[in-house]
């Protein structure tokens, strides 16, 4: 997407676009880091329109941040498909709890999609060599 840095709605813009980003990663993206991504150059200038208007970019992460810890968390399956894109590109992800059907309880604080999918297709064969699953 590209972003025009140089007016107030491209700014307003860029900031809209960061909330959206903030969100997605959990809290866990710095502005330079979103910008650095998405081609702008200019961030600092950004920055200081952005304290004109007294918005705050660490309060865009924190409420993110605690939005998520006020989410009660809820059972779900979610199908893992690793891709065959290298591992380094995959996205992370955090806050992994697994039950297996044998009842084991697996948290993981973080992952990626095709670590998940290898250490389930691990604990399947040796679950199968001891006779289960």
């Amino acid at each position: 997407m590209q972003f025009d840095s140089t007016t107030n709605s491209g700014r307003a813009s860029i900031i809209e676009a960061y909330k959206i980003a903030v969100s997605e990663n959990a809290g866990r993206l710095s502005f330079k880091s979103f910008c650095d991504v998405n081609g702008i150059f200019d961030y600092e200038k950004i920055l200081w329109w952005c304290r004109d208007r007294q918005i705050s970019v660490k309060k865009i992460q924190q409420s993110v941040t605690t939005s998520y810890a006020d989410i009660a968390v809820s059972p779900s399956i979610v199908q893992v498909h690793p891709s065959s894109m290298p591992r380094q590109c995959s996205v992370s992800l955090s806050g992994i709890s697994i039950t297996f059907p044998d009842g084991v309880n697996l948290s993981l604080q973080e992952g990626n999609a095709e670590s998940i999918a290898d250490l389930l297709s691990i604990y399947r064969s040796r679950c199968k060599a001891a006779g289960g699953m």
